[in-house]
C-alpha cells in the first residue's frame, strides 16, 4: 500500500546517504524508502519524511480547497495535517547519529551523519567548481589550485605580442588576429613588422606612382641597394601621389635627399640596432634568470604541497581523535544503558509468592564467619513480594537469619527475622502488616514422613508503618564535540612583462621559501606528534573495541532478558503512573504530551498463558468531549504474537478502575468505567502495529480527581481487568 504512494513524489527526500551498516526498517520513510529526513510522526504512529508527507498531502485527490484533511499512505486512516502531524526530534536524533561513509571518491572518513557538511568543507577528495569564467568541470579540493593556475583551458594568459588577456584555449586564434603578431615586410626587404603596421596605407608602394606614361625616380640616388630601413619600417621612398599630378618642379613636390642626410640616417640606424641588440641580449639573460627561478619555484611548491598533504593527515588524525572520544562518550553511554537494564532486570526478577523458599549455600562458612567477624554476623534474602487474592501486587519483604544468634540467643541459637521493605504498591496496600508469617526450617531427609522441621509463626503487629517514600535522580551528561579546521591559499596574477615576472617571481619565491621553512618546522613538529599519537591511538581503539563489544554483548544478552521478562501475562493490569502532577503539567500546556501510555500486557486464557496483547492510554487533560475538563482512558489493541490462534474481533469485557488511595480498603471510593469489544475496526485484529484505541473520554473530571485521595505521594494507580 505505501508503495503505491511512492511515486508520488517529485523525487526521493530521504537522507540518500552511504551508511556504514544497514538502517533499521522503522527509520525508514515507507514513501521514499530512505532513511527518514526530518521526520514527522502521524497520530495513527507512522513515520514520514516531512517532504515526503506534504507532498502525498498536497496530491491527495480527496482533498478539498483549504483544507488540510488526508488519509495516511499506510493505514488510510483519515487525519488533519494541523493536528495529527508532529515532529519527530528523538528519531531524527537517532537518525544524525548513524555512521555514514563521505560520498566523496578516494575518501575513506567515516562519522555521523550530523557531521557531513562539517567534514565536506575540510575533506580534500570533495569536489569543487573552478573559478575560472566559463569552465565547468569540478575538481577535487586537493588539485583545485594546479587546475586553475596550470591545466584549466579558461584560464587567462597575456598575449607575448601585444599583452592583452585571453583564455588559454582562444589565444591561437587571437594570434591569427593579432595586430601586433610580426609578419614580413610587404615590399620584399626581408625584415619583420606588426601586422596592424604591414596593413597601413602607404607601408607598400603607392599604384599610383607606377603609370604607363611614366616613372619618377628619387634625385640622388643611383642604386636601390642604397635604401636603408628605420627601426621595423621600410624606408624606401615612394611618392605618395603620381607623377602626372605633380607640379612641373620635382623639387618642390618630392622630398630633398642627399648623402649626408643619408648618412645620418645610417648611423642613427646603426645606434638604433646596437641598443636593441643591447636590449634583446639583456631580454634572454632575463627570460633565463626568469626560467630558472620558475623551476626552483615549481620545485619549491612541489615540494609545499607534499607538506601540505602531510598537514592534511595530521587534520584527519586530529578528526581521528575526536572519533575516539565519540566512542568513548558512547561506551560510558551503553554502560549507563546496561546498569539501568540490570537494574530493571532486578526489578523484574523479584519474585511474587506467599511461599517463599530460600537456599542458603555454604551454610557452614557463613555460621564460621558468624562466629568470628561482627561484620558478618547476619545474611539476607533476595527481597520477593507478597500475593493478594488473585493479584500479584503485594507487600515487599526480606527475610534475615543471624547464625550465631541475636539478642537472648546469642552465641546458643540461629536467630530469623521478616524485614518490610518500601514497595512499589505501598500506596494501595492497607496498613499496618498485619499478616502471619510462618518460618519453617526444613529437615532433608530423604523420606518426608521422617522429616521433622523446625517452624515459627509471627503477626504483623501495629509498629509495622508503611514506608516514606524516596526520590532518586540521576542526570547523564552527553558530551558535544565540535571540530573546526580552516586554511587558506593565495592566487597569484600572471605577469604582463618579461621583467615584472621576474620580480615578482622572485617576492613569491621568497615567501613560498619562508613558508616552506615555517612549515618544515612545522611538519618536524606535527610528525613526532603524528607518531606519539597513532602508537596511542591504536593501543586505545583496541582496547576500547574489546571493551565495546564486551558491553554491547552483555548490553545485547540484558536487554533480550529484559524483554522476555518486561511483558506480562495477565488479566488484570496494575498500572503504577509516578510523577503525575508534572505530567498532568506539561499536558495543560503542550498538547503534544497530553498522551501517556504503559507497558504492553497480554490477557491470559483459563487454561493458558497466551492472550490477546493490550496497552493503556491515559490523556491527563482529556480528549475529544472531556477536553480539558477529565481525565481519558482508552484501551488499544496491539499486533500480538497469539492472533493468528484467536477468535476476532476481541468481544471481551475491559473495566478500567482508579484507585482510591486510602488506607482503610473499606473507605476506597474507586472510581470505574466498563466497555465491551465490538464488531468495529478498534476491536478487529491489527494488521499494523496496533489498532485506534477506544475507551472513555469523560473518565474522571479533573475536579473530582483532586478532590479525592486517586493519587498519593505523586502517584497513580489504574487498573485494567478483563473478563
Amino acid at each position: 500500500m505505501a508503495e503505491s504512494t511512492s511515486n508520488e513524489c517529485c523525487g526521493p527526500s530521504g537522507q540518500d546517504e552511504d551508511f556504514v551498516e544497514p538502517v533499521d526498517e522503522d527509520l525508514q520513510c515507507p514513501i521514499c524508502h530512505l532513511p527518514l529526513k526530518e521526520p514527522v510522526l502521524t497520530r495513527c504512529g507512522h513515520r514520514y519524511c516531512k517532504e515526503c508527507l506534504d507532498e502525498h498531502i498536497r496530491r491527495s485527490p480527496l482533498r478539498p480547497k483549504e483544507s488540510y484533511n488526508f488519509t495516511c499512505p499506510t493505514d488510510w486512516q483519515h487525519l488533519n495535517a494541523k493536528e495529527d502531524v508532529f515532529p519527530d526530534k528523538a528519531t531524527e536524533r537517532k537518525i544524525l547519529s548513524l555512521a555514514i561513509k563521505c560520498p566523496s571518491d578516494g575518501c575513506k572518513w567515516t562519522g555521523e551523519l550530523r557531521n557531513k557538511e562539517v567534514h565536506l568543507g575540510n575533506c580534500p577528495f570533495h569536489r569543487l567548481p573552478c573559478n575560472n569564467s566559463k569552465c565547468q568541470e569540478r575538481v577535487q579540493r586537493r588539485h583545485i589550485k594546479q587546475h586553475e593556475n596550470e591545466e584549466c583551458p579558461w584560464r587567462i594568459l597575456n598575449c607575448s605580442y601585444c599583452s592583452d588577456p585571453y583564455p588559454e584555449c582562444e589565444m591561437q586564434d587571437h594570434i591569427k588576429e593579432c595586430k601586433k603578431f610580426p609578419m614580413t615586410c610587404p615590399n620584399s626587404c626581408g625584415s619583420s613588422i606588426p601586422r596592424d603596421e604591414s596593413d597601413s596605407p602607404g607601408s607598400g608602394a603607392d599604384p599610383g606612382f607606377f603609370r604607363e606614361e611614366s616613372v619618377l625616380l628619387t634625385p640622388n640616388i643611383t642604386d636601390v641597394r642604397d635604401l636603408k630601413h628605420q627601426d621595423t619600417r621600410c624606408l624606401v621612398f615612394v611618392p605618395s601621389e603620381p607623377c602626372t599630378s605633380r607640379s612641373s618642379t620635382p623639387s618642390s613636390s618630392h622630398p630633398k635627399t642627399s648623402k649626408q642626410s643619408n648618412n645620418n640616417t645610417e648611423d642613427e640606424l646603426k645606434d638604433t640596432k646596437a641598443e636593441l641588440s643591447k636590449t634583446k641580449a639583456e631580454l634572454r639573460e632575463t627570460k633565463a634568470e626568469l626560467s630558472e627561478t620558475k623551476a626552483e619555484l615549481s620545485k619549491t611548491k612541489a615540494e609545499l604541497s607534499k607538506t601540505k598533504a602531510e598537514l592534511t593527515e595530521k587534520v584527519e588524525l586530529s578528526m581521528t581523535k575526536v572519533e575516539l572520544t565519540m566512542t568513548k562518550v558512547e561506551l560510558r553511554e551503553t554502560k549507563a544503558e546496561l546498569k539501568e537494564a540490570v537494574k530493571q532486570l532486578e526489578l523484574l526478577s523479584v519474585k511474587h509468592t506467599n511461599s517463599f523458599l530460600w537456599r542458603i549455600d555454604g551454610f557452614s562458612e557463613i555460621l564460621k564467619r558468624a562466629r568470628t567477624d561482627n561484620d558478618h554476623i547476619y545474611t539476607c534474602s533476595d527481597p520477593f513480594y507478597t500475593k493478594t487474592g488473585t493479584e500479584s501486587c503485594g507487600y515487599k519483604l526480606k527475610v534475615r537469619i543471624d547464625p550465631n544468634g541475636c539478642g537472648n540467643g546469642k552465641n546458643t541459637h540461629l536467630s530469623a527475622f521478616i524485614i518490610v521493605m518500601k514497595g512499589e504498591y505501598d500506596a494501595i496496600l492497607p496498613w499496618p502488616f498485619t499478616e502471619k508469617v510462618k518460618f519453617t526450617f526444613i529437615d532433608q531427609q530423604k523420606d518426608p514422613d521422617q522429616r521433622q522441621n523446625k517452624t515459627c509463626e509471627i503477626v504483623g503487629q501495629d509498629n509495622v508503618q508503611r514506608q516514606e517514600m524516596e526520590s532518586h535522580l540521576e542526570s547523564t551528561t552527553r558530551v558535544h564535540l565540535d571540530f573546526t579546521y580552516s586554511c587558506n591559499n593565495n592566487t597569484e596574477d600572471e605577469l604582463k612583462d618579461t621583467i615584472a615576472k621576474l620580480s615578482e617571481t622572485k617576492a613569491e619565491l621568497s615567501e613560498t621559501k619562508a613558508e616552506l621553512r615555517k612549515t618544515k618546522a612545522e611538519l618536524i613538529e606535527t610528525k613526532a606528534e603524528l607518531s606519539k599519537t597513532k602508537a596511542e591511538l591504536i593501543e586505545t581503539k583496541v582496547k576500547t573495541k574489546l571493551e565495546l563489544s564486551e558491553t554491547k554483548a552483555e548490553l545485547k544478552e540484558a536487554v533480550k532478558q529484559l524483554k522476555l521478562l518486561s511483558v506480562k501475562h495477565t488479566n488484570s493490569f496494575l498500572w503504577r503512573i509516578d510523577g503525575f502532577s508534572e505530567i498532568f503539567k506539561l499536558a495543560q500546556t503542550d498538547k503534544d504530551k497530553n498522551d501517556i501510555y504503559s507497558d504492553p500486557f497480554y490477557t491470559k486464557t483459563e487454561t493458558e498463558s497466551y492472550g490477546y496483547k493490550l496497552k493503556v492510554n491515559v490523556c491527563p487533560n482529556g480528549h475529544g468531549v472531556g477536553e480539558k475538563t477529565h481525565l481519558s482512558v482508552y484501551i488499544f489493541i496491539m499486533k500480538g504474537e497469539y492472533d493468528a490462534i484467536l477468535p476476532w474481533p476481541f468481544t471481551k469485557k475491559v473495566k478500567f478502575t482508579l484507585i482510591d488511595q486510602q488506607e482503610d480498603p473499606d473507605q476506597r471510593q474507586n472510581k470505574t468505567h466498563e466497555i465491551v469489544g465490538q464488531y468495529s475496526k478498534h476491536w478487529a485484529r491489527p494488521m499494523t502495529d496496533g489498532n485506534v484505541g477506544t475507551g472513555g473520554p469523560k473518565f474522571i473530571s479533573h475536579e473530582e480527581l483532586n478532590s479525592g485521595r486517586f493519587f498519593v505521594d505523586d502517584v497513580l494507580f489504574l487498573q485494567v481487568d478483563i473478563e
